[in-house]
């Protein structure tokens, strides 16, 4: 599906488990991509790994404004930082 890139990381951040427990309700204000990017960088949702989601999308789909992008794109990406995780989980396993 051909979507805004603002959607597909809104998206994202609403399928998160527990979204209703951030610090900064996401759709506040309606936020502009720019604005939901910031407030991944400051981690204002006081969740890290919510703002990785929120960074990861918006730097591995954006080409400079809000394009219109396939959310298939996106999951590839999130597949991506799963397989990203679970190799450093492998290696902490190790450490037992």
């Amino acid at each position: 599906m051909i979507m805004k890139l603002k959607d597909v990381i809104l998206k994202a951040v609403n399928a998160y488990p527990e979204q209703n427990l951030l610090a900064v309700d996401p759709e506040e204000g309606k936020q502009t991509l720019n604005g939901l990017l910031e407030r991944g960088r400051r981690n204002d949702f006081g969740d890290g790994l919510l703002a990785f989601i929120i960074v990861e999308l918006y730097e591995g789909l954006n080409e400079g404004k809000d394009v219109l992008v396939s959310s298939d794109s996106g999951l590839r990406l999130i597949r991506r930082a799963i397989a990203d995780l679970e190799a450093v989980a492998s290696a902490l396993e190790g450490l037992e």
